[in-house]
C-alpha cells in the first residue's frame, strides 16, 4: 500500500491536475448539500441543461461545486499527506489536486471491487477532487457531472470536471485558519444556523416544563 501511495503522491505533479494554479476570476458562491438518491437524476439533469445552455451563449458552463468537510475521501487524503519524516501534511506539494478515477476510489477509498458498479452512482451529482490548497489545507471538492466525460468515472481528463479550476481558485480565496480545513463560507453558515446557547437553554427549558 505505500508504494501505491507513493505513486499517487508523484503523479500529483505530473497529471492534467497537478499543482493547480488558475488565475481565472471569481464568482459567487454556493455551497451544494447532500441529497436523497430520489432526488439526484432530477438536480443532475437540470444542471447540465442549464450547463450547456450557457456554453451555447457564449459561456463557460455553470460554476457549481460541493465541498465535503469530513468522510472517507478527506481521511484518505490525509492519509496521503502523512510523511514519516514530515509528519502531517509533509507529502504532497501545496495546491496540488487529486483526481480519483473508479479502479482507485473502490481499491483504496470504499473497498469494493475494482469492477463493481461506481461509487455514489445513485447518490452522487458530481465527482470528487482530493485538493490541498495553497495554504496547505485539505477537503474534498465535487464538481457536477455534465457530459460523457463525467459520466464515465474511468475518466479524469480535465473536461470531466467543470471550471474546477476556477473552483479551486476559491478554496485558497476563502480558505480560514479559524477551524482546521475551515472554509469561510461553511463557517458562516454554521454561525448563523446555531442556536445561541442562552437561546437554547431556555427552549430546553420551556419543552420541559410544557411536558
Amino acid at each position: 500500500m505505500a508504494e501505491e501511495f507513493e505513486e499517487v503522491v508523484a503523479q500529483a505533479d505530473q497529471g492534467p491536475f497537478g499543482a493547480y494554479r488558475f488565475q481565472a476570476p471569481k464568482r459567487e458562491l454556493t455551497e451544494s448539500p447532500g441529497m436523497p438518491a430520489w432526488l439526484k437524476s432530477h438536480l443532475q439533469t437540470e444542471v447540465t441543461r442549464l450547463h450547456n445552455r450557457a456554453i451555447d451563449r457564449g459561456g463557460s458552463g455553470v460554476l457549481l461545486f460541493g465541498v465535503e468537510k469530513s468522510g472517507m475521501f478527506l481521511d484518505h487524503l490525509k492519509a496521503l499527506d502523512h510523511s514519516g519524516r514530515e509528519g502531517p501534511r509533509g507529502r504532497i506539494v501545496d495546491g496540488s489536486a487529486l483526481a480519483p478515477d473508479r479502479e482507485y476510489i473502490h481499491r483504496h477509498i470504499v473497498l469494493r471491487p475494482p469492477d463493481a458498479k461506481p461509487h455514489g452512482d445513485v447518490t452522487d451529482y458530481g465527482r470528487r477532487v482530493l485538493y490541498k490548497n495553497k495554504l496547505g489545507q485539505h477537503s474534498v471538492v465535487m464538481t457536477p457531472i455534465v457530459n460523457a466525460q463525467g459520466h464515465n468515472r474511468d475518466c479524469v481528463d480535465e473536461a470531466a470536471y467543470p471550471r474546477l479550476g476556477e473552483a479551486l481558485d476559491i478554496m485558497d480565496e476563502f480558505s480560514t485558519y479559524l477551524y482546521e480545513d475551515g472554509f469561510a463560507p461553511v463557517v458562516r453558515a454554521h454561525a448563523h444556523a446555531a442556536i445561541p446557547l442562552k437561546t437554547g437553554i431556555g427552549l430546553l427549558a420551556q419543552i420541559f416544563e410544557d411536558e
